[in-house]
């Protein structure tokens, strides 16, 4: 029982942080969390990595918006799967009724995991974890429609390999080099 109420704290912790780093998504991009109709071209002027065209890369403060970060674009729509997956298995549940649409949250996962991989110029860390929540989405849809230990899958990858969170450190990292 001490055990659950652990995990069950981490997920909070793990909710909370994806809950500020949506705040702060927002406050980083300049705007609405859009992430579609981004060209995918290389903004002028700037890094290869910021795709969106002309505005989405400010040099006066060396910022491309996260919305605009090669491999960030669904960032906010992969938190709401996340949330949403959350509330379709909470922790203590044995998850596997038969109507349960957690499957097809996973794919949705996936899809936009892939999408975000088929982009040029994803900066490593985001690509690194964008590879290796693919191959954990693999792993958990197998798992879980064989009542298998899906549950641990899927705190390892919201711990450990969140896209989500890489892309907001990266993008905090470049709001903390300083500016020439």
């Amino acid at each position: 029982m001490t055990q659950q109420k652990k995990l069950g704290l981490i997920v909070t912790g793990v909710a909370a942080a994806v809950a500020i780093g949506v705040g702060v998504t927002v406050g980083l991009s300049g705007g609405g969390e859009k992430g579609e109709g981004d060209s995918g071209k290389a903004a002028a002027d700037g890094p290869a990595f910021c795709t969106g065209g002309a505005g989405s890369w400010d040099e006066r403060t060396g910022m491309c918006g996260i919305n605009h970060v090669a491999g960030c674009q669904h960032s906010k729509q992969m938190m709401d799967l996340n949330d949403k997956l959350a509330k379709e298995n909470p922790i203590g549940s044995s998850g596997y009724g038969g109507d349960t649409p957690v499957v097809p949250l996973l794919k949705q996962l996936k899809t936009l995991t892939d999408k975000e991989l088929e982009q040029p110029h994803i900066p490593a860390p985001i690509k690194s974890a964008l590879r290796q929540q693919a191959a954990d989405l693999e792993k958990e849809v197998d798992l879980y429609q064989s009542k298998g230990d899906w549950a641990k899958v899927d705190l390892d990858r919201g711990l450990n390999h969140s896209p989500s969170m890489a892309c907001l450190d990266f993008v905090a990292d470049l709001a903390s080099k300083p500016r020439s």
